[in-house]
């Protein structure tokens, strides 16, 4: 057996750990309840949905007195003022540095987002598993190859169509909440996925589902977001599995 190879046995304990993790079985639980109150309309965890990246202008603020809103809450219906906390992201600053690249032009070096990890890494920390200058360049020259993929593409593929994706739906894409009136927030993850799709400015990228305002359910927003045009054959997102 190839020593880099992973047996089942320690690939079933790794999904094990990350389904504990991602608080799947309590999602499983908000699932059937969902599709008790909502039918087929109803909000999945994990769930792809396909909004457009150019109008995703906010992330979700958190702040004192709202609730964190990470993937283990992916599915849920949350009423209430939550989705009025917004953060403009123009200055981002993974967003800002991929701009800077790929449409500037400009060395990674000289982007803020790779100063700032090779700081950390200088104060000894391993910012996104990087322990040296080289292991950052590594990671972004990586992303050069991911960008010009999906440039000639012209879409980004969903989370199940990557080779080394073995989990449920479309857990670990850019997380995105919706709000009332339908407004998509970004929020935790997928950073560089999503700087990717909207500066090729892409018609739609997949997204793994946060929370959602009820109001946004009752309007229809959900049935808009779920449906992509891009990707052939897209699974149906509503299957509880």
């Amino acid at each position: 057996m190839d020593k880099n190879s992973t047996s089942p046995a320690l690939s079933l304990r790794h999904r094990l750990q990350r389904a504990i993790e991602a608080h799947v079985y309590r999602q499983t639980v908000r699932d059937w309840l969902n599709r008790l109150r909502f039918g087929d309309r109803a909000p999945i965890s994990a769930m792809a949905i396909y909004p457009r990246p150019r109008d995703i202008t906010h992330t979700y603020a958190h702040r004192k007195g709202l609730p964190r809103l990470g993937r283990q809450k992916s599915g849920m219906v949350l009423g209430g003022d939550w989705d009025k906390s917004r953060n403009d992201m123009t200055n981002n600053t993974k967003l800002v540095s991929c701009r800077m690249r790929w449409i500037d032009g400009a060395d990674w070096d000289e982007t803020p987002i790779v100063r700032q990890m090779v700081e950390q890494i200088g104060r000894g920390l391993a910012p996104d598993g990087c322990r040296s200058r080289e292991d950052v360049l590594a990671r972004y020259r990586q992303l050069d190859r991911i960008f010009e993929e999906t440039r000639a593409r012209g879409r980004l593929l969903d989370m199940d169509e990557l080779p080394d994706f073995h989990y449920r739906r479309a857990h670990g894409a850019t997380l995105v909440h919706i709000a009332r009136d339908g407004t998509c927030l970004r929020s935790g993850g997928g950073a560089h996925r999503f700087a990717i799709a909207h500066i090729l400015d892409l018609a739609e990228m997949p997204a793994q589902l946060g929370v959602i305002h009820p109001e946004a359910l009752k309007a229809g927003h959900l049935d808009r977001l779920r449906k992509s045009a891009l990707r052939p054959q897209a699974p149906k997102p509503g299957r509880l599995s």
